[in-house]
């Protein structure tokens, strides 16, 4: 059967957030620009039936997918790590 391959790489420059602190300092959080590669690879086994392999992040970069300026509220999140995912889908 035939075998898709394709891959994404996703790019962002820098970004930053000034936040203000309580002692009414600032404090400003970065991040440098960075990419994120996605692969896949799919295989269809007979006319039914079709696999199908996802790796995401696949070199495990951290990176901060947002940063917010409430400090309460703690809003920075990273991305995801390195993850992956088999799935089979059969066609009646």
């Amino acid at each position: 059967g035939k075998t898709p391959r394709r891959r994404n790489v996703s790019w962002q420059s820098r970004m930053y957030n000034d936040i203000a602190l309580a002692d009414s300092s600032q404090y400003r959080l970065k991040q440098g620009g960075y990419a994120v590669t996605d692969v896949m690879a799919g295989y269809k086994v007979n006319q039914h039936l079709d696999v199908q392999l996802n790796a995401n992040n696949i070199f495990d970069r951290r990176y901060y997918q947002a940063i917010s300026n409430s400090v309460s509220y703690g809003g920075d999140s990273y991305g995801s790590p390195r993850n992956m995912m088999l799935s089979a889908k059969y066609s009646f």
